[in-house]
């Protein structure tokens, strides 16, 4: 049976997100202060399709972590140096996209990676028109071993399309989220108190909820874009679209 209300759709991209946060990874760099802590910066996501895999990013987030001497990814739970793995950038996006090869991957000590499937073809799914965000604020990731700070928190929100509105922003055909960080409710429609600022979730996915047809429906996500920017004040985030990398799997990078 499909389902026909907005919360039943909110309770399965609860359901989903907690199989698919494995593709995202948070981005630390070293602290200015001191060799045992570390700094979350942003985050990124894996995306493949078929053979290739890729690692997605906001390009903000690669070019403030260039500017450490360190940077970090946390995959599967083991640190991944991300230095000198090349991006391609389109900077009216402000997208970073790497390929990944198997060197590389194995090289890293990684010995699997999940990814969100990129679908060229959607014709057996049925979009829903619910979103969620997925990342690790700053705030909430930062590690300092002296004090025994080691654990990593990782954020997911439901979003809908922002319709009628402007935000100013230089994210060409950007896509427009409506989020209010003061407000927030879960699929039962409580309310969860204050959130984490969302700074640091820049370089992860936006996803639709997919709804499969067929007599057994199920549902997956299809990452539709790369967080870019929070807009607190008007109550909105900003992604980059898909398009913007979209291009660039379809060639050799």
């Amino acid at each position: 049976m499909y389902p026909t209300t907005t919360q039943e759709l909110l309770e399965a991209v609860e359901q989903v997100i907690a199989d698919w946060s494995d593709i995202v990874v948070p981005i630390f760099v070293d602290s200015e202060k001191t060799d045992q802590a570390a700094n979350g910066l942003g985050s990124a996501y894996f995306c493949a399709e078929e053979h290739r895999m890729f690692l997605v990013t906001a390009l903000h987030v690669i070019t403030d972590a260039n500017k450490s001497k360190l940077q970090i990814a946390n995959i599967n739970g083991k640190g991944v140096d991300l230095g000198g793995l090349p991006f391609r950038v389109i900077k009216s996006h402000d997208v970073a996209v790497a390929e990944l090869s198997d060197e590389w991957i194995h090289s890293k000590g990684i010995e699997s990676i999940k990814a969100a499937p990129i679908r060229r073809d959607l014709s057996g799914w049925r979009k829903t028109g619910i979103y969620a965000a997925i990342g690790y604020p700053g705030t909430k990731n930062r590690l300092d071993m002296r004090y025994g700070k080691v654990d990593r928190y990782c954020h997911s929100i439901s979003l809908k399309a922002l319709e009628g509105c402007s935000i100013t922003t230089q994210i060409q055909d950007a896509l427009l989220f409506s989020y209010d960080h003061k407000n927030v409710i879960n699929s039962a429609g409580e309310p969860l108190g204050p959130q984490p600022d969302l700074f640091g979730m820049s370089g992860g996915p936006c996803l639709e909820l997919l709804l499969s047809n067929g007599t057994h429906p199920t549902y997956s996500f299809h990452p539709v874009g790369v967080l870019t920017e929070w807009h607190r004040k008007e109550r909105a985030i900003v992604a980059a679209p898909l398009g913007a990398y979209f291009s660039c799997l379809s060639k050799d990078i």
